[in-house]
Order: C-alpha cells, then structure tokens, then sequence
C-alpha cells in the first residue's frame, strides 16, 4: 500500500460538560490543542448550536480535523486526518486528553492510502518502495 496519511476516528467519553457547551468556554482550549500540536491551520470555523454543543472545523494543510460536542451527553466526536506524518495526529489527540479529561477514549486508527492492487489494476505508475 502506498499510505497517503492517518484518520484517527476518535470517542471521548465523560468530558465537563462546562467545557463542551459553549463557544466561549470550549474554544481557547481547542485552539490550544491545534497550536500546540504543531499543525498547519489553512482555514477554521466553530458553530455554537442552541441551547448547547459546539461543531469546528480545521482546514489543515495536513489535512483536516473536527469536532462535534454533545454535552448532555459528556461526549465529543472527533476526526483527525493527516497526510504524510501520523506524528501530528496522535499530537492533537495528546492535546485533547489534557484540555478536555475525557473519562474515557475509543481510538479507531486507518491508514488511508491506495493497495498494490489498485494502482496496478487502474494502471497507476507504482513509486519506487
């Protein structure tokens, strides 16, 4: 296979619903955890839904990572995907288990990218291995 990057599918159980409800509360700490995971940030957008939870969304340069808050839950869904280095990936997850203490974590890792098989039944030039 010829990777092309890592999704990170990613659960997180038990968080403060103080720190998941509200733009104003959740967004100086999901900031922080892209600025200290050393991601590129090409674009950002967060959606305060009514009467609570938050949606972001990062365009990287890596790729792109999202969250979705549900508090009445105590619960976040994530998405990380970054091509080329998975080391950037598991920093944001590192960076979000310090801000937001979830209880708890469900980690699904893919490593996204085009089998041998693919590219020689679509005739695709393989890369010298």
């Amino acid at each position: 296979m010829i990777q092309v990057g890592l999704h990170l599918v990613v659960e997180l159980y038990g968080c403060n619903p103080k720190y998941i409800s509200k733009l104003s509360n959740y967004k100086e700490k999901i900031e922080r955890v892209v600025k200290k995971s050393g991601v590129t940030v090409l674009k950002s957008y967060h959606h305060q839904f009514n009467p609570h939870g938050v949606t972001s969304i990062f365009l990287l340069a890596e790729s792109h990572f999202t969250v979705h808050t549900w508090p009445e839950y105590n619960y976040m869904a994530v998405d990380i995907f970054t091509c080329g280095s998975s080391e950037k990936a598991w920093e944001i997850l590192k960076w979000l288990k310090r801000e937001f203490k979830p209880l708890n974590i469900k980690v699904m890792d893919i490593m996204r990218g085009i089998p041998y098989e693919e590219i020689e039944r679509t005739a695709i030039p393989i890369p010298k291995r």
